[in-house]
Parts: C-alpha cells; structure tokens; sequence
C-alpha cells in the first residue's frame, strides 16, 4: 500500500514554479494531484543529482541494507540512504530516501530495481 504522496526535486524555483502551475489539480489515476513547494527546511547550493523515494518496505529494511544494495548504481551523497520511521517506535514507515550524485545513477537503480 503507498502512502499516497511523493516528491520532486528540480533545479531551479522557476521549474518547480511552472511544474505546479502546470500539473497542479491534474488527475491521476483518478485522484486530483495537489502540489506544493516546500516549505520549511535547509536551501542547498545547486546540487545535480537525484532524490530517489523507495516504497513498499518490509520492516526488516535498514539504512545499512539500502546502502549495500543501491550502492552498486552510483555515488550515494548526504546523510541517505534514510529509512523513514515513527519517531515514538522506531518502526519503520515502509519507505526511504536514497540521494545519489547523478540522475544517471538514480535511473539505473530504478530500471533494475523497480518491483523487487
């Protein structure tokens, strides 16, 4: 089951600007898009790479266990891989962030990652 959100990352503010005038209420898949910059938080210097969101995790998933898997598509960058977890638990959410250098890296991961 997906949590029903996701997130993109673009280059400059004008490209997210023009992004949610654009696709702003669009639906898919039957439910309205509803998009937002981001509000809150830390502004990097331009950095290229890829953000890449990874759902449907089992429980047993750990920041180690990404690492050593998605590792051997590219660079990781930053503090990731980042499993998601309730912060009163600790139990994993079921998804993680993975950041790497280079979209290049990101969309190899995803073509032999996607449905494992």
């Amino acid at each position: 089951m997906h949590q029903g959100f996701g997130f993109v990352e673009f280059r400059t503010e004008g490209d997210a600007e023009y992004a949610i005038k654009i696709m702003n209420m669009i639906k898919l898949h039957g439910q309205p898009l509803r998009l937002n910059k981001k509000t809150s938080g830390e502004v990097r210097a331009l950095e290229v790479g890829a953000n890449l969101f990874i759902g449907n995790l089992s429980e047993e998933v750990d920041e180690k266990l990404l690492y050593d898997t998605f590792s051997a598509f590219g660079v990781i960058t930053g503090n990731t891989p980042k499993v998601m977890r309730d912060p009163e638990t600790g139990v994993s959410k079921g998804f993680a962030f993975v950041n790497y250098d280079c979209f290049e890296a990101a969309d190899m991961a995803i073509e032999a990652m996607s449905g494992q």
